[in-house]
């Protein structure tokens, strides 16, 4: 699953922050309070289904990928220090990230404009 995402997302195999070099630019906000995942639920297109949670690792050969919804994974989120992370349909139609500037990024049509909508 994480190659498969890489593969589909990122421009360049080798990347620490996929943000970076996302093939499709998508949308992206800044949230200043640095709060946007407590937005992923109404954000994310069904916050109950299933979905790729990937988890920022620079110390790892790749990303440990969890199977979860965007709603617990915001909840896990709020629970933790600050890190990168990735939220990843299973059919890879849409990408949800938040890095370390408190920057939100979508790619794919339906979760584009919901962050846009998110941030009005």
């Amino acid at each position: 699953m994480y190659f498969a995402a890489l593969r589909h997302f990122v421009s360049s195999e080798d990347r620490r922050w996929w943000w970076e070099a996302l093939r499709n630019p998508g949308a992206s906000v800044a949230f200043e309070a640095g709060d946007g995942w407590r937005r992923i639920p109404s954000i994310s297109p069904n916050p109950h289904e299933a979905v790729w949670f990937i988890a920022e690792e620079d110390q790892l050969p790749h990303y440990p990928v969890f199977e979860t919804t965007p709603q617990v994974a915001s909840e896990v989120i709020g629970q933790c220090y600050a890190f990168e992370y990735y939220l990843v349909a299973k059919d890879l139609s849409w990408l949800l990230c938040e890095n370390h500037h408190n920057v939100m990024c979508a790619v794919g049509p339906a979760i584009e404009e919901r962050l846009l909508a998110s941030a009005a």
